[in-house]
Order: C-alpha cells, then sequence, then structure tokens
C-alpha cells in the first residue's frame, strides 16, 4: 500500500469532484448528526480521527452515489474507491460546501442540512468536556440503535438551533468555512473595539485553517488488486474495528460476487420505505440468507453458489413483500416505528416462503397469535436474539404446522402468554405492550377525538409519536404527582405510563392542555361514549380528575389488559373475525353489499377534477343505509384494479388521507344530514403504494335521503349489484315495510 497524508481540503476536493467514489460494497450514510459535531470539535481540538483507506483503479466496479455531491465534470484516468471513512469524508463535505446530505426515502430524495455552531467564546481549557473519546476506535463506528436526537450540552459546538443562532458569539462553522473570519465577525458586529477581537479572531483562524493544516492519514491499494481482494480488505478492516455489523458485511461479500445486485436491493429498500417499513439493505441479507440456509447467521456466506443466492432473492424479496403486507393489513401494525422486534419479519418472510405466500384462514390466525406474543414478550430481545431466531427457523423448516412449536418457544422463555396488569405498571411508549394497545384501538375502530377520523398510521411513517398523546396532560400532572411523592423517577413513570396515553393527534385542539374533566365532555358530546371506550377509557366522570388519577390508571390498565387477553384467547379459539384482505375482495368482484367507485372526485375520462362524481357515491351511501348495509371502496375501478384515491387530494392544503376524510365528511354535512356519521366509517387501506377509501355502511333505523332538505331529495336502495332510485310510490310503501312497524 501506498502511505500518504493529505489535508481536509484535499480529501473533500477530491470528493466533491468524483475522483474518490463509493464502490457498491459501501454502505449508506448513516451518521447522525451530533456525531458530525463531534467530529468538527476533535479536528478543532487536534485530535485524531482515523485513517482512510482508498483503492486506486483503471476499471472501477459498480459504484453507488455519495450523500453529498456537486455537479463535476472532470475525467479522471484512475478512479479512487473509498474503502473506509465514508462516513467522516461526508460529514466534512457536507459542513465546508454546505451541501446537503442526500438520502432516499422510498421513492424520493430527501435533502439534510448539517448545520454546526462554533462558540468564539468558549472555555480555555478543554478538559472539563473532552469528547475525543467517541473516536478512541474509528470515526466510522455504527450502531443500530433507537435514537432520538438529544443534544448534549457541550461549549465548544453546538448543532443548530434558535437558542445557539440568537447567542452573541455562536457562528455557523459552514459559513466560516466558505466565506472566511471577516464575513462572520462582520456579521455578528464584532470589530477590532471588542476588548477579545483578538481572542476571537485567533480561535476563528484555528478552525478555519484546520481545512489546511489537519492532515488524514491516507493508504491506497495498488492498481493491481482485484476487486475481490478488495472486498476481502474490507471486509477485515471493518470487522477488526468492529465498525459494521455483520449484516455490512455480508453485504459487501454479496455485491462483489453479484455484481449489480445492490441496486436491486436498494430498490427493495425503497419499496419498504414506501410502505412505511424503514428496512436497509443489511437487514434484508439477513432475511435473504435465512430463506437460503435456514438459519440467520453468516458466517457460511460465502460457501452458498451464487446462481443459489440469486434464485433466493426473488423468493425472498417476495416474502418481504408478503411479510409486510401481513403485517400492515392483517395485524394492524401499520409502521416499523412501532414494531420493536424486526427479528419477526425475517421468521415471517420465511413462513411465508415455506406456505407459497398463502395463508389460509386457521393459519393466518396462529400466525397473528404468535406475532403478537412473540412482540409482548420480547421473544428477540434478551441478548441471544441471533440463538432465538434460529430455533425459530428451525422450526419453520422442520414441522408442518411450525407455529405451534414457535408459540411454545415463548412459552419456554415467558412461562405464559396471558399478561396481567402488572406486566404493563409503569410501562412506557417504548414497550411493546404499547404497541398492543394501539392495536387493540384498532380492533375497537377507535377514533381521533378532533377529527372524527378512525386512526391510521398509514401516512405518517416513523412519526408515531406524533399520534399519541398523554390523557392527564403532562405538565399539570408532573407538578401535581410531585407535591405526593418525592421520586422523580416515580413521578415520570406514573406520568408517562402507557394508561396514560391515548392515540390522537398532538395538535387536537379539543385536548390542548386541559384536564380530562374538562375535555372528554365535549368529546363525549361530540363523538358519543364510544370515543372513549374504544380507546378503553372509563366513562366514568368520577375518575377524570387529578385527585383519582391512581384510580384512573387501575382502572384503564384493566381495561386495556383484558381487551388484549381477549384478542389473543379469540385468536387462540379462531373466534376472532379476521378481513379478508383487499385484493382477494377485490377479486371477487361488486354484490348486493360491496361496491367499488373509481374516485371521489377525480373524473379519470376528462381527466380533471369534477364535484358532480360525489353523486354516485352519495346515492350508493343511502342505498346501503336504507337497505341492509355494506361497504364501499372509492379508489377502485369497476373491474376491481386500485386506482388509489391520491389524485382525489388535487389543490387541497391537505393533501393526504386527512384531507380526503375531511372532505367526504363535508359531503355527508351538506348532502345527508350530520346525524348520519355514526352509520358511515371511513378508513385507508394501502396497496401498492396507493391509497383506497374503504367506507362501511350500516342499515339506517330510519330511511335516508340524498339532499332531504331539498324539494329534489332522492330515495335510493341496493338491488343485486346496483343501486335503484325509487319512485314516490314506491319509496312511501318500501318505508312503510322497512322502517315502520
Amino acid at each position: 500500500m501506498e502511505p500518504a497524508n493529505w489535508t481536509i481540503s484535499k480529501l473533500v476536493q477530491k470528493f466533491l469532484d468524483k475522483e474518490i467514489k463509493l464502490p457498491e460494497i459501501q454502505r449508506k450514510y448513516v451518521w447522525k448528526r451530533d456525531k458530525v459535531r463531534t467530529l468538527i470539535d476533535s479536528i478543532y481540538k487536534g485530535y485524531p480521527s482515523g485513517s482512510i483507506l482508498l483503492w486506486e483503479t483503471d476499471q472501477p466496479p459498480d459504484t453507488r452515489d455519495a450523500a453529498v455531491e456537486k455537479n463535476s465534470t472532470h475525467e479522471f484516468g484512475t478512479t479512487l474507491l473509498l474503502l473506509d471513512g465514508q462516513q467522516r469524508l461526508t460529514s466534512l463535505a457536507t459542513v465546508l460546501s454546505g451541501i446537503p446530505i442526500k438520502s432516499k426515502v422510498g421513492a424520493s430524495i430527501k435533502e439534510t442540512s448539517v448545520e454546526v455552531y462554533f462558540n468564539m467564546n468558549h472555555p480555555d481549557s478543554y478538559q472539563e468536556y473532552d469528547t475525543s473519546d467517541e473516536f478512541k476506535n474509528t470515526a466510522d463506528d455504527y450502531t443500530y440503535e433507537d435514537e432520538e436526537e438529544q443534544d448534549k450540552e457541550h461549549l465548544i459546538f453546538q448543532l443548530k438551533s434558535k437558542k445557539i443562532e440568537n447567542k452573541p458569539y455562536w457562528i455557523p462553522v459552514t459559513k466560516l468555512f466558505r466565506e472566511g473570519l471577516g464575513s462572520v465577525l462582520e456579521e455578528k458586529g464584532i470589530t477590532s473595539n471588542d476588548p477579545n477581537y483578538n481572542k476571537y479572531l485567533q480561535r476563528l483562524g484555528v478552525l478555519y485553517n484546520r481545512k489546511d493544516n489537519y492532515h488524514y492519514p491516507v493508504q491506497i491499494l495498488n492498481k493491481d488488486k482485484s476487486y475481490a481482494e478488495v472486498t476481502d480488505v474490507f471486509v477485515r478492516v471493518n470487522s477488526a474495528g468492529m465498525k459494521l455489523r455483520t449484516a455490512d458485511l455480508a453485504l459487501a461479500q454479496i455485491t462483489s460476487r453479484w455484481i449489480g445486485s445492490m441496486e436491486l436491493f436498494s430498490q427493495v429498500v425503497a419499496e419498504c420505505q414506501d410502505k412505511n417499513f424503514d428496512l436497509d439493505e443489511g437487514f434484508l441479507m439477513k432475511c435473504l440468507v435465512s430463506v437460503s440456509t435456514g438459519q440467520n447467521r453468516f458466517q457460511f456466506i460465502n460457501k452458498i453458489p451464487l446462481q443459489q443466492f440469486k434464485d433466493d432473492w426473488e423468493k425472498t424479496k417476495k416474502g418481504i413483500h408478503f411479510a409486510i403486507d401481513f403485517l400492515k393489513e392483517n395485524a394492524k401494525i401499520e409502521t416499523s416505528g412501532i414494531l420493536l422486534y424486526p427479528f419477526i419479519i425475517v421468521a415471517l418472510v420465511c413462513l411465508a416462503v415455506k406456505n407459497n405466500y398463502k395463508f389460509s384462514n386457521d393459519l393466518e390466525r396462529q400466525v397473528l397469535r404468535w406475532v403478537y406474543a412473540a412482540s409482548m414478550w420480547g421473544r428477540y430481545s434478551r441478548g441471544a436474539t441471533e440463538t432465538a431466531l434460529d430455533v425459530d427457523l428451525s422450526a419453520i423448516n422442520k414441522h408442518k404446522n411450525p407455529v405451534e412449536y414457535m408459540i411454545k418457544n415463548i412459552l419456554a422463555q415467558s412461562g405464559r402468554l396471558k399478561i396481567e396488569e402488572s406486566d404493563i405498571e409503569g410501562k412506557n411508549t417504548r414497550s411493546a405492550f404499547f404497541t398492543m394497545s394501539y392495536v387493540l384501538a384498532k380492533h375497537n375502530n377507535a377514533k381521533d377525538w378532533g377529527s372524527g377520523i378512525v386512526i391510521s398510521l398509514q401516512h405518517v411513517g416513523k412519526e408515531f409519536k406524533n399520534n399519541y398523546d398523554h390523557i392527564f396532560p403532562r405538565s399539570k400532572l408532573e407538578s401535581f404527582l410531585k407535591k405526593r411523592y418525592v421520586d422523580d423517577q416515580k413521578v415520570k413513570r406514573m406520568v408517562n405510563d402507557i394508561a396514560n396515553i391515548a392515540f390522537l393527534r398532538k395538535q387536537n385542539n379539543s385536548k390542548s392542555n386541559k384536564l380530562p374533566q374538562e375535555y372528554f365532555k365535549t368529546i363525549v358530546n361530540e363523538h358519543g361514549e364510544e370515543a372513549l371506550l374504544a380507546q378503553n377509557i372509563t366513562v366514568d366522570d368520577s375518575l377524570w380528575v387529578l385527585e383519582n388519577y391512581e384510580a384512573f390508571l387501575k382502572d384503564r390498565r384493566r381495561r386495556l389488559v383484558d381487551g388484549i387477553n381477549d384478542i389473543m384467547e379469540k385468536l387462540e379459539t379462531n373466534q376472532l373475525v379476521i378481513e379478508k384482505p383487499l385484493r382477494e375482495i377485490l377479486s371477487e368482484g361488486e354484490s348486493l353489499q360491496v361496491e367499488f367507485k373509481s374516485s371521489l372526485r377525480w373524473d379519470y375520462k376528462q381527466n380533471k377534477i369534477n364535484e358532480k362524481l360525489a353523486d354516485p357515491i352519495l346515492k350508493t351511501l343511502v342505498a346501503f343505509m336504507n337497505t341492509d348495509g355494506g361497504t364501499l371502496y372509492v379508489g377502485v375501478g369497476n373491474d376491481g384494479d386500485i386506482l388509489g384515491i391520491e389524485k382525489d387530494f388535487g389543490d387541497w392544503r391537505q393533501a393526504n388521507w386527512d384531507g380526503w376524510s375531511q372532505a367526504f365528511t363535508n359531503i355527508i354535512n351538506t348532502r345527508i344530514g350530520k346525524e348520519y356519521h355514526g352509520y358511515i366509517k371511513p378508513t385507508p387501506i394501502i396497496s401498492d403504494n396507493k391509497t383506497v377509501a374503504k367506507i362501511e355502511i350500516k342499515k339506517s333505523l330510519k330511511e335516508v335521503f340524498v339532499d332531504p332538505n331539498k324539494p329534489t331529495s332522492e330515495f335510493y336502495i341496493r338491488a343485486g349489484t346496483t343501486t335503484q332510485k325509487l319512485n314516490s310510490k314506491e319509496m312511501v310503501k318500501y318505508i312503510r315495510d322497512n322502517f315502520h312497524s
């Protein structure tokens, strides 16, 4: 290898000019913003922050786009492929240039700026807040932790915030590198008359000049190395430094043998993200190896023939989509944000492959019961997760009815499946029991208290936290409990207890910062007691006050536990009614109680918005309410093809399900009547990345008309697969026979 020492400026310039590229074996940029801040801190202090490993080649293999790029017309006879140092070099490139970091989220590209601020007036000594140990082994280490960006108190560098922006001596690092010392001092209004001017100037100079006087040790592999040898070096270097997960190393080995495969894997990652499941290429490798070998470890990966990998990838890809659709549509786990243990997906993929991607009704109930039990009891959370997964994979491969054995594995670990109140006491939103409380609310058809729309996470991705909130507001509850208890941790646990969390939008205006005794009455008046009961909340108003908060928690815990146990028992005894998947329903066509409509207002023939298209939907709703009820699917063609309702969104301010639901609600209010909302329940279903509005309609207790307050009001019933209008004589007889005793 050829050793060298290159400045930050030289490395970043070569990176931005694309003389340094990323080989396909490299993973994506994964650093969180606080890691970038710490890197800049280490460089400012002159601490070492690792080395750079490159491979010089005249014939580079497939490469992948860097997360920070600019348009470059430079052409080079040789290419330098970056084998070690991607996270640091990408971070330095964005800080020095201001070019945002690009990441692919589903089918779209997301741009993120990392803005670090420097304190010119920092203390002289670094000792009290030395952060260099974060780079003790390597600057590229990576963990798979569930991180929230909680900025620690650093006195030299901070991530951008309103607080930092407004402080007089904090300046943006990128602005300094791009415009120089004078510009940032002038913007802050600091002149040579300031007694600390020279100190600030000296410190800015130290940071600014680091781009030209801070050197990285660079090692360059010679051109005579083959791609296979380079991959071997990449794996060994990263294994020794513990920088990559074993899944990333396996990915490198597979892509080096299967040229062009990274693009195939990344495409499936994007498809999963479109379904709100944030899986990466390394996780897909776990699924692929499990399908190929019947175990999930990577030690035999190089012994698997390449053609077998290619064949098994097609099975795995289909199994991944099946597993996600099963979780979303059947298990009501709509995003990876509420699935705490992703290894559940691996087992589901293998079950799907074994059963040719079809679950009978009996198997579906068994698998649902296993998914819920594995989640609640942390089947893949207690240390030896890979061992536990291998045990379950063995059951899948060896037994005709493997789920029975998989449930026994959980029982051997937990001792029981039935949960007790003590199991959820003190648990917070990071508990799998919280996930089950959401599943329970979905089974109860719970609605958001503000909009009245059935709760759903189909469009929120990772932002699950924006769709639940404290029942007793945190601020008022904390101050009340602190008067009773001196233990702050106990107070925190009580405030954030699962039993104090309901599923509703945090922006819910009807709740705000009010106590239940104030806002529950409004909810009951607007939506009925069912709005509370569906979220397993008592209608006993004596428990809605702060003084009885602990009794409220106990009551709600009991309700949650009873509800969850009821779901599990009904799954075991085949008593739980499980809805058919959307595609199966649509394949059966329209019937007496099923109708399809293409849209609420988008005219596919004229290719534009047509508000009159609401009329046939209103007629169908009225017909179902006047007959025996039924289900209307909007966003579906006459032949059962899924069109989606996205074209309905048009110029709405809320171009999403919420906007569509609100428009639909307004049409009901003005054309049928507010009093009929109790008979109509719209919910979104995502299929093929398109939203279908499923509208369940119950039979009304009295006759229903379209435009009842107009002389031209119309009365409809359902006859066979059609909606029929009755004339005056027919209507009178029908109403007399069906609505009056």
